[in-house]
């Protein structure tokens, strides 16, 4: 404790320096700008030429000028050593300090090993994900099995993909017929289609002209696709001389393999009932897409609709900082929260994680965790309506302001808001 005093008192010192040179550098300028004042009066009661008297102002503020401006620079020196000693006497860096609760038991371990797998295998880093799995003995977790055993699949299907392999495809296709045909999916048709180009491109004409007959077979039994196998024939007549310079040539270019890819791992995904994009990967995406998301709409408003007060959410978590809110209103009131707006999954993932990080309390530390606004009640649904259309970013009524005495609390039950409310490609919220 005695530690913590001398410490304490070394940056009292400092500010009491850096304070006391503040003053002193103020009040010289205010002794100094009457006496300039007096003396330019003089000047210009004395004199009649102009030149004259422009020489004279110059020469009367020119040093002073430079004098404020050395004084300044050590007023710098003065500030900037407070911040030097706080950071030589005290430890910053609690951000590097792990929280125990959160691997305290092997269960938690487990579902956190599985996340990473689960994203490792969606990425196609199969010998990672395998190095992983086997350092963690994740294989005797049977519900990890079923989809390890899928998504090994399904990126042998897309490796194939990649190296213009389509029968590895086709046959998954085949063998997930009546599931596809449900959902009324065209993958088999696409995967076909893009075979039919590759067998035109090898000039294998009479394989061509069999598969064409089959595709027209697929547009009389489905009754879709007319137009591309119109197309296809009109290839079909073009690449006896060259497709490449055929209104066909479309057919040829790269990126048709990288939709066709995109396509068959949206459609397998969802014949399983698994997420496209891995838990990991959803709350890594919505967490930068938020990082840099500016306010200053939200403040401009805030005038527009007589908002009482208001703080960023930050390393305090939501009810910390609405507790600090709260200590400083001019009369008694409380917040009471009802609402708890939470990336999507991640309640999910806090719960089986023990909440370790207090993340449904209120106490998880964030970082650009936005705007905690207190409006009037007839305001704020107003409010909300606007941030959305100015920034395209959805705002929360999340509580209510009571009498009561200068804190806040998260009910019971709160309602959890996941954000976004669905997947939506290329959009936050």
């Amino acid at each position: 404790m005695s530690t913590t005093n001398n410490i304490l008192n070394l940056v009292e010192k400092d500010v009491d320096k850096a304070i006391e040179s503040v003053q002193e550098y103020y009040n010289t300028i205010e002794t100094n700008i009457d006496n300039v004042i007096e003396q330019i009066q003089i000047i210009l009661s004395n004199s009649i030429d102009d030149k004259l008297i422009q020489n004279s102002i110059q020469n009367l503020i020119k040093p002073l000028a430079k004098q404020y401006s050395d004084k300044h620079k050590e007023l710098h020196g003065s500030i900037s050593k407070i911040g030097k000693t706080i950071d030589k006497c005290f430890q910053s860096d609690f951000g590097n300090v792990p929280i125990i609760e959160l691997f305290d038991t092997k269960e938690k371990l487990k579902l956190i090993y599985m996340i990473i797998c689960e994203d490792l295998y969606r990425q196609g880093r199969m010998s990672i994900a395998e190095k992983l799995i086997e350092e963690t003995k994740l294989n005797d977790n049977e519900l990890f099995n079923i989809e390890k055993n899928f998504l090994e699949e399904i990126n042998m299907i897309l490796e194939n993909l990649r190296e213009k392999n389509l029968l590895p495809a086709i046959n998954w296709c085949l063998k997930h017929k009546n599931e596809l045909n449900k959902t009324g999916s065209l993958l088999e048709f696409h995967l076909h289609k893009m075979r039919f180009i590759q067998l035109l491109q090898m000039e294998n004409f009479d394989e061509a002209k069999n598969y064409l007959t089959n595709l027209r077979q697929y547009l009389i039994y489905n009754g879709q696709c007319e137009q591309d196998v119109n197309h296809l024939m009109g290839a079909f007549v073009f690449a006896r001389r060259d497709l490449s310079q055929s209104p066909y040539k479309y057919l040829l270019e790269p990126h048709l393999w990288l939709q066709l890819s995109e396509l068959f791992m949206q459609q397998a995904f969802q014949q399983i009932g698994l997420a496209q994009d891995s838990p990991l990967y959803v709350v890594m995406k919505i967490g930068f897409q938020s990082l840099p998301a500016l306010m200053s709409e939200g403040a401009s408003l805030m005038h527009k609709y007589n908002a009482h007060a208001c703080t960023d959410v930050t390393g305090f978590g939501l009810l910390g900082h609405a507790q600090n809110l709260a200590k400083h209103q001019k009369h008694d009131v409380s917040f009471v929260i009802h609402n708890l707006p939470i990336i999507a999954k991640m309640a999910t993932i806090s719960k089986a994680c023990g909440n370790a990080f207090g993340l449904l309390q209120g106490t998880s530390a964030e970082t650009s965790g936005g705007l905690l606004v207190v409006l009037p009640r007839e305001q704020a649904a107003a409010y909300c309506k606007d941030i959305q259309a100015q920034e395209g970013y959805q705002a929360w009524i999340i509580g209510v302001v009571e009498k009561g005495g200068r804190t806040a609390k998260i009910i019971d039950k709160p309602r959890i808001i996941e954000v976004p409310a669905k997947d939506t490609e290329g959009e936050l919220w």
